[in-house]
């Protein structure tokens, strides 16, 4: 088997073609052999974007574009992926209780902000949702005297709460002043 380090530059010149630099994963590919011997040969994660590399494709693909969702959901459910990871490390039994009912309560409130989303009346699916982060505040703070969650978890799950909170009471502001005229 010859190795890329093997072959001298004249074969890498029949091989490979060197006009222009290329990109591959934000490294900047260099047009002689030699530097792109030291650039392949460099320590790169394995992630970086290029053919050949676990996960990786040769044809390049059109990005998807995802279409924009409203703050207070996007910080609901990035909310919902930090609570979800932090429940896996709870001991088993708080996983199934309190866990479990942090969840509902999450789902709740995403399930009240789409609502409000998509209807014309606004204030009682807003209300709720202000409720519910309420009762999940109070259940990370016990999470918190149970040592299921750092304190520094803690603070950070009290900054997404207030935040998310904030936004909720914000749009119900926002939708009682009614129809501007």
């Amino acid at each position: 088997m010859v190795r890329f380090t093997d072959l001298s530059s004249e074969e890498l010149r029949k091989q490979f073609d060197f006009g222009e630099p290329r990109q591959c994963g934000g490294v900047v590919l260099p047009k002689r052999p030699a530097d792109l011997r030291r650039a392949f040969a460099a320590k790169r994660p394995k992630d970086v974007g290029c053919a050949g590399l676990v996960g990786q494709s040769r044809t390049p693909r059109k990005a998807v574009v995802m279409a924009t969702e409203l703050a207070v959901i996007d910080l609901t459910y990035d909310f919902g992926v930090w609570l979800d990871a932090q429940i896996t490390r709870f001991p088993r039994a708080a996983q199934h209780r309190i866990g479990a009912l942090l969840i509902s309560k999450h789902t709740e409130v995403l399930d009240a902000l789409l609502a409000a989303k998509f209807s014309r009346e606004k204030a009682a699916p807003l209300r709720h949702a202000a409720l519910v982060m309420e009762q999940i505040r109070f259940q990370l703070r016990l999470c918190r005297d149970r040592r299921y969650i750092s304190h520094g978890g803690h603070e950070q799950a009290m900054l997404s709460v207030a935040e998310i909170s904030r936004q909720i009471q914000g749009w119900r502001k926002y939708s009682d002043r009614g129809p501007v005229e």
